[in-house]
């Protein structure tokens, strides 16, 4: 059969996301175990870890970058005129969408070390770690504003022991 070939977006974001990952499978079909090979013979051979990945337990492996590991300790603060700034414009596009009948709902999507925390390779325990920096971003959202905004945290924790929600050499969710 003939691979399947890079998609177009033709108005349909959830077949377009369907056709990435069809497309990400047939033409990168061992990424993950490449991925995973790559930084263990970087450990082994060389006995260093990438800066930015991270070695975790079981194969799992986290992105160090962007301060993550900072801002799920609530240690890096929120900027208040990024939050203005974002609410601004939130409240613009449900302005926008009220005017045309549209109901907004506003998702954020958890990082997967805030879902699999105890994958990380680290003395830290980062269980105890509740108040991560888009979770102070997010209630100070709430507190200027009545946009709706949906935060799965707790759904996705709970699932997380049902499916794999994330893959394991990526930062991104999989197709569930």
């Amino acid at each position: 059969r003939a691979m399947f070939k890079l998609p177009t977006y033709e108005g349909s974001f959830t077949v377009f996301a369907d056709d990435i990952t069809k497309h990400y499978k047939d033409n990168k079909p061992f990424i993950e175990q490449a991925t995973q090979l790559n930084a263990k013979a970087n450990l082994l051979f060389f006995h260093e870890a990438s800066n930015e990945v991270i070695l975790g337990k079981n194969g799992w492996l986290f992105l160090n970058r962007n301060g993550i590991f900072e801002s799920m300790q609530g240690i890096d603060t929120v900027d208040p005129t990024v939050v203005e700034s974002v609410a601004s414009r939130m409240q613009a596009i449900e302005r926008w969408s009220e005017d045309q009948g549209i109901q907004v709902v506003f998702a954020v999507g958890p990082n997967k070390e805030s879902i699999y925390f105890d994958q990380i390779n680290s003395p830290r325990d980062y269980s105890q770690y509740e108040n991560y920096s888009s979770m102070m971003f997010i209630e100070q959202i709430e507190s200027k504003t009545d946009i709706v905004i949906e935060n799965p945290l707790e759904q996705l924790r709970a699932e997380r022991n049902n499916h794999q929600l994330y893959y394991k050499s990526d930062t991104h969710w999989n197709e569930l």
